[in-house]
């Protein structure tokens, strides 16, 4: 046996010891940052009433859509290049910083004009909240090159001390009698601040940054503007579109009740998550390294995601009930139920996440881009659908169809354009 294949076991074995190393401090960061976020929705519960919460989560869903549409939707490009090839880290990142300064604009726009259909707070937090962001896309991009250079670490770092600062902010707020005004600009205040000392970190790590913006850089990042943006906003309008629709087809009560029982749902969405975000950059290697590894992981993931997403619905199903009227206390009861079912959605959540770094990572943006439209289009006609004649079971029940038909759409362009069913993953003719 040549030295080469026999050092080959050794070289899997450490990359699985990095990987799972990585996706163990990532998750476990992206599991402590919820716990800690939730001191704030929980307090506003209390303080400002169901109303309050309501506001606070429309204003972050918002947010959400419009940072999207900020960061161009080119996440996904830059990592994937970022991990073939690290020289290119530092002038992917300059560039994708500006291409997104220069879209910051219309988006804030966007979302200040989207504020003034609601209350007095809620618009003016909606103003507030379009100073972060640029600075909450320079985080993203930057979070990309940690996890590119194998730094997961670095990400989980920023966002425990990230959140806790914010956390111990807002809660002071709220003690001290300040609305959701305040307590919006201090996430926005401590948003910037982050994004600031995350490119001092990423700069020392690229070996420094060339400020020239190079007109073939950009023409090549335009060029895939267009998949990436699309489905990234796709992407986010479908798991954000919820409380909106709510917020148009119920009452501000509606919003906030969905949005307590959502709260549990998101933060158990931040393992799967976090493992994947870890694994993008590996997927994207192993695509153009060994065909038989890149299946040979999608399926170890799919099975383990899946053996967290029941363990999680078991216990959310027990505990639930209990752990929402402690938390938001007995106005929320009516929260109960639309988490029971709302916590299944963790079952096909993992498999979709997967599937769809498989697709990008394989290089079949536009298929993903295509699936995520009909998506939402289903989704949307549900909603419509479903919460008049069902109100808030029917939006969680919408969740979970649509997410379900996520999975089975996705998996099936897998099994047959990708073949990733089979001993090799063959990439047919797109």
């Amino acid at each position: 046996m040549s030295a080469t294949a026999r050092s080959a076991p050794k070289r899997v074995r450490a990359t699985w010891v990095l990987m799972l190393a990585n996706i163990g401090a990532l998750s476990a960061a992206r599991l402590a940052a919820p716990v800690l976020r939730m001191a704030v929705p929980v307090w506003i519960s209390r303080a400002l009433g169901v109303e309050g919460l309501g506001g606070y989560q429309l204003v972050m869903s918002y947010f959400a859509i419009c940072s999207a549409v900020t960061s161009l939707g080119l996440w996904g490009f830059v990592v994937r290049e970022m991990a073939a090839t690290r020289a290119r880290a530092g002038g992917l990142l300059v560039h994708s910083f500006a291409l997104s300064l220069a879209t910051s604009i219309p988006a804030g726009l966007v979302m200040a004009a989207s504020g003034l259909g609601y209350g007095g707070e809620t618009r003016a937090a909606m103003l507030i909240m379009t100073v972060a962001l640029f600075p909450a896309v320079v985080s993203l991009y930057t979070d990309g090159a940690f996890l590119a250079f194998d730094r997961a670490r670095y990400v989980a770092a920023f966002m425990v001390v990230e959140e806790l600062v914010l956390t111990a902010l807002a809660c002071g707020a709220l003690w001290l009698g300040y609305g959701l005004t305040m307590v919006v600009g201090l996430v926005a205040g401590v948003r910037v601040a982050a994004a600031g000392a995350r490119v001092i970190v990423a700069r020392r790590l690229a070996g420094g940054f060339d400020w020239r913006i190079e007109r073939p850089m950009v023409l090549e990042m335009l060029r895939q503007t267009p998949v990436f943006f699309g489905t990234t906003v796709l992407s986010t309008l479908l798991w954000r579109i919820d409380l909106i629709m709510l917020s148009w087809l119920g009452t501000a009560t509606d919003v906030g009740l969905y949005a307590a029982a959502l709260r549990f749902v998101v933060m158990a969405q931040e393992i799967p998550s976090a493992a994947l975000a870890t694994l993008f950059p590996r997927l994207s290697a192993l695509h153009l390294e060994s065909h038989a590894e890149f299946r040979s992981l999608c399926m170890a993931t799919a099975k383990y995601l899946g053996l967290f997403a029941v363990a999680t619905i078991v216990g959310v199903t027990v505990m639930g009930p209990t752990v929402i009227r402690l938390l938001f206390g007995s106005k929320f009861d009516a929260s109960v139920p639309i988490l029971q079912l709302l916590v299944w959605s963790l079952l096909p959540f993992g498999v979709m996440k997967l599937l769809g770094s498989a697709l990008v990572a394989s290089h079949h943006q536009v298929a993903d881009l295509v699936i995520n439209a009909i998506l939402l289009v289903v989704y949307a006609a549900l909603m419509v659908l479903l919460i008049p004649a069902h109100g808030l079971l029917g939006a969680a029940a919408a969740t979970l169809v649509t997410m379900t038909l996520a999975v089975v759409l996705r998996g099936w362009f897998l099994l047959e354009r990708v073949k990733l069913g089979t001993a090799g993953v063959r990439v047919s003719a797109a």
